[in-house]
């Protein structure tokens, strides 16, 4: 169960996806591969697409408030708790949250990082979560 603070930080962080039309964004890029399936590059843009969007919303909610940056990051490893504890092998959720655990990795490394997206400080507060978290 995420804490009040986590739960705020998800919600800002849910927020600025509505506010940016994510859904629908994600419906185009839907739509446009069905035309073009065949094209290898065509998904890789909509994966960037999708990190990008993800990587943006994590911003947005780390600069929210003090400290929402641990709280999100916290929010994520919990969401990846969760999804390990199911044995799920696919969870609409899941490939949004973190498209795979290096996904998860370089989100949490991102907002526990000085600067976000190109922070050089050491991931190994974003690794113990991680590991903890898996273990």
């Amino acid at each position: 169960e995420l804490t009040a603070p986590e739960l705020e930080a998800v919600l800002v962080h849910e927020l600025a996806h509505a506010r940016d039309h994510d859904p629908a964004w994600a419906l185009a890029t839907a739509i446009a591969l069905r035309v073009v399936f065949w094209q290898p590059l065509a998904w890789l843009a909509r994966r960037r697409l999708a990190t990008l969007a993800e990587f943006r919303c994590d911003d947005v909610a780390r600069r929210s408030a003090p400290g929402a940056d641990l709280c999100l990051s916290r929010a994520l490893v919990r969401a990846a708790e969760w999804l390990r504890d199911r044995h799920t092998p696919t969870v609409p959720c899941g490939h949004a949250m973190a498209s795979g655990p290096s996904g998860l990795a370089r989100r949490v490394h991102r907002l526990l990082g000085p600067s976000g997206a190109n922070s050089t400080r050491p991931a190994k507060a974003a690794l113990s979560l991680i590991a903890v978290a898996l273990s």
